[in-house]
């Protein structure tokens, strides 16, 4: 059978063959049995004759309806073109000789025996510019309201001009005045609404030294030029801490006065009357430290001026509180970890409903000096936790006691062993090969090694900017 096909059946290709190919190997089909598939994979060429035949008679008669419609509407075209147009009165009363209608019939239609009967684009051109070369200086009334219009038009947008102009440059202005943190934008406004004027002050003073705010110390400080001579200290922070550097302040009158016990109190009352409406609070004071100031020395840390304490609203983000809300309906519990007064902690917690009445809001230095035992009965109900920045998390080991953990170690070994089960036992599922002895031991080598190299690393000094 192979070698009659190819004797027979040689030249036969497997794409595009010919006619006569095609036609010899359905012939060859009755070999087959089944006769519901004996022409499946064969080309019926009779049929493939006949509808190409119908393809051309439908394209020739589509052809011709064509050719006879188009001659049709041209016909028809020419038994309505008329040699004369007559413009509408209310055309003419305008000035011009030629209707909008029918120059865009023109242009849209393409008509070319229109564009001839008005004399071609000059003549369409001439007679809409009739009015303005024929009535010398005097205007038609649609030309008057239409320069009304124009006129109205262009005042309306000239004074919205120079409104959008005026609101860009005051929104510059206002940005260029309150360029730092939100902090300093907000001490910026309210010393503003206290008729300050910002530029005068600027312009006045010269910034020698700027310290910024530092976590540990809760403070920043700026060194300024005075006009008069010498130098001035202006600092703020957290309100315990630079109060506790000031021994005077200003009074109700704007006199400096020694800043006794009872004004102490006074203050600390106000910082806590204002944290427990979940204000954040700042105080603001000064220092002169006469004329003997340069670059490289140190701001002065005591011996301030108390000017006032602030408070600073934190508004709370949209969604905060129901996320809140979500987590706890899932069983997760949500804690606060802050660096902010405790009071102003306390109060954010239970405005978005992290706090409750069972719950503890404890600060940095009481919970150091609780014991293991207090620790183990305490930390379940803690839900606020203040100062944790204040902490030197470099003098800490945070591996003491990781072993004494129950959980932590049932879940280190769990993972030991479902890792050893899973490369030396699980290869095809888990598309893992087991590992020889020298293997494991340099795998195991690279994990303990981590944790000494990133302490090494860490002992690297880094410089502060």
């Amino acid at each position: 059978m192979e070698s009659y096909l190819n004797e027979n059946f040689g030249d036969v290709k497997p794409k595009n063959s010919s006619e006569e190919a095609l036609q010899r190997w359905r012939k060859l089909c009755w070999i087959v049995k089944n006769r519901k598939r004996r022409f499946r994979f064969t080309a019926n060429l009779s049929k493939r004759f006949e509808a190409e035949a119908i393809r051309r008679s439908n394209q020739e008669k589509f052809r011709v309806a064509v050719l006879v419609s188009q001659a049709a509407l041209q016909f028809i075209h020419g038994l309505n073109l008329s040699s004369e147009y007559e413009a509408p009165e209310e055309v003419k009363a305008a000035g011009f000789q030629i209707c909008a209608e029918e120059c865009g019939s023109i242009v849209e239609g393409h008509d070319l025996k229109k564009l001839k009967i008005h004399g071609g684009v000059e003549n369409i051109a001439a007679k809409l510019s009739t009015s303005i070369n024929d009535g010398g200086d005097d205007e038609t009334p649609l030309q008057v309201k239409l320069n009304g219009v124009a006129t109205i038009i262009g005042k309306v947008g000239l004074y919205f001009a120079v409104v959008t102009f005026a609101v860009l440059v005051q929104g510059l202005f206002s940005r260029k005045l309150q360029e730092g943190t939100p902090t300093e934008t907000a001490l910026l406004e309210f010393g503003l609404l206290l008729g300050g004027d910002f530029q005068a002050e600027r312009q006045a003073s010269k910034i020698v030294k700027v310290e910024p705010f530092n976590s540990a110390k809760k403070r920043m400080g700026v060194v300024i030029e005075l006009p008069e001579g010498g130098f001035r200290v202006h600092s703020k922070g957290a309100s315990e801490i630079v109060l506790a550097a000031c021994d005077k302040v200003i009074d109700s009158k704007g006199d400096v006065v020694p800043l006794d016990e009872q004004l102490t109190n006074h203050l600390q009352n106000t910082i806590e009357q204002f944290a427990s409406e979940a204000l954040r609070t700042l105080c603001l004071a000064y220092m002169d430290i006469g004329t003997e100031f340069s670059v490289d020395s140190a701001i002065p840390l005591k011996g301030y001026t108390c000017i006032g304490i602030v408070g600073i609203k934190d508004p709370v983000r949209p969604g905060v509180k129901e996320s809140v809300a979500i987590c706890r309906s899932a069983g997760i519990t949500v804690r606060m970890v802050t660096g902010d007064n405790i009071n102003t902690a306390k109060a954010i917690a239970r405005e978005i409903g992290i706090l409750t009445d069972n719950g503890i809001a404890i600060e940095g230095p009481e919970f150091r000096e609780k014991s293991e035992e207090e620790l183990h009965e305490l930390i379940p109900k803690i839900q606020v936790f203040n100062e944790i920045s204040s902490r030197e998390m470099e003098k800490i080991n945070v591996l003491k006691g990781i072993l004494k953990n129950h959980v932590f170690v049932a879940v280190l070994s769990c993972t030991v062993i479902f890792q050893i089960v899973i490369v030396e036992f699980l290869g095809t599922f888990a598309s893992t090969c087991p590992l020889t002895w020298q293997q494991w031991f340099v795998s195991i080598l690279f994990g303990f090694l981590g944790m000494p190299i990133a302490a090494a690393l860490k002992l690297i000094p880094v410089g502060s900017s």
